[in-house]
């Protein structure tokens, strides 16, 4: 089973990127079994989607707190709920940059054959800057974890030389992740499904 976490600052992409994968996967009717798990509240549309698909078990565990108890109780009972019933190929989980790593350290070694998970961090082309003025240390911890770093340019409403500038940011950032850039809304899901599935884990 592969873990895949979805995280990045509020208003950079990770709901609507899950929902282009989401529309994906179903539309295509992939043979891939996948568990969401949403700790991040995202727009309605999302899970209106998820929950009239009953080929993709989701759990929403928007309202447990960092710290609190009820996210840790929370998390693990649904990794017990897949692993002994539902058994998925992949677990997709939305998370916040400030519950991604208590849910990176708990999935990595409460999963069935504890497989290292990969990190997608999406970053907003057009707001990455002043996030990473704001909070550099929170920034720092994200990209020394980032697998995949995903560039959302606004359906290309930012110009190739900022692109390509946060490029060469990110290498130097986080010499080890490999990056994309595209539209959260309109990207082609099945290439960064396809990524996510394979390439990414065989890169690990």
């Amino acid at each position: 089973m592969r873990t895949i976490l979805i995280t990045g600052f509020p208003g950079s992409g990770k709901t609507m990127l899950l929902k282009s994968l989401v529309s994906y996967l179903k539309d295509k009717e992939r043979p891939d079994k996948v568990y969401i798990v949403e700790t991040e509240t995202g727009d309605e549309s999302l899970e209106q989607a998820l929950k009239s698909c009953s080929t993709f078990p989701y759990r929403d565990l928007t309202r447990s707190c960092v710290g609190c108890t009820s996210l840790s109780t929370s998390f693990l009972s649904v990794l017990h709920e897949f692993g002994s019933s539902f058994l998925p190929n992949f677990l997709l989980i939305e998370c916040s940059p400030l519950k991604y790593k208590f849910i990176y350290d708990t999935a990595w070694t409460s999963t069935p054959g504890r497989v290292k998970p990969q990190n997608l961090l999406v970053v907003d082309a057009l707001a990455w800057e002043t996030q990473n003025e704001d909070s550099d240390i929170m920034t720092s911890g994200l990209m020394n974890d980032a697998d995949l770093i995903f560039i959302n340019d606004k359906e290309e409403e930012v110009s190739p030389t900022i692109i390509d500038d946060l490029f060469t940011s990110f290498h130097e950032l986080a010499p080890k992740a490999s990056i994309l850039a595209g539209s959260a809304n309109s990207n082609n899901p099945e290439a960064l499904w396809n990524f996510l599935s394979v390439s990414l884990f065989e890169v690990a």
